[in-house]
């Protein structure tokens, strides 16, 4: 009698290539236990490393709440943060931000650039970082502040330190 469902064929051969690999979970990152209330922040520069890579900030402006700290004098940074306050700039004077890692939807987004060729790669991490931000009062087109920011170990990102950041 005919067969349903076409021809038989061979069954694949298991040193082939097309076999699929075994199944494996996705490891979850380590969660990030520094408490940033208390992280030491260093009186010095911002530095530390973005995406693997010694960061040290060569440039902060903030404008419109956007807090950057960048490293590079190409229009596209060779390493970039920039964290999105979302508040007007007059908002963030003399005030202290505190994230934690179970901040969860209270956490403002973190895009980390790093340069790859011509064109930045960016990395967008909406909560379960560390961080202490902390803006002295304006005076004039300039904001000193202070930041501890520590990522979840994937994005191998960590810096602290002080800024002077031009507003806009």
């Amino acid at each position: 009698p005919p067969r349903l469902g076409g021809p038989r064929r061979a069954p694949p051969d298991s040193g082939s290539a097309n076999v699929p690999a075994p199944f494996e979970p996705k490891t979850k990152d380590p969660k990030v236990t520094t408490d940033p209330a208390t992280a030491v922040i260093p009186a010095t520069p911002v530095a530390g490393t973005i995406q693997g890579q010694a960061f040290r900030c060569e440039k902060a402006t903030l404008e419109n709440g956007i807090l950057t700290l960048r490293q590079g004098k190409d229009f596209f940074a060779d390493l970039e943060v920039m964290i999105l306050l979302l508040q007007g700039n007059e908002k963030l004077d003399g005030k202290r931000v505190v994230i934690t890692p179970d901040s969860g939807f209270d956490s403002p987004p973190v895009h980390v650039r790093k340069k790859e060729g011509n064109l930045p790669a960016t990395k967008i991490v909406p909560s379960g970082y560390a961080m202490r931000l902390e803006f002295d009062k304006a005076t004039g087109k300039t904001v000193a502040g202070r930041i501890y920011l520590e990522m979840p170990q994937s994005f191998d990102t960590k810096l602290a330190g002080t800024f002077q950041a031009t507003t806009r």
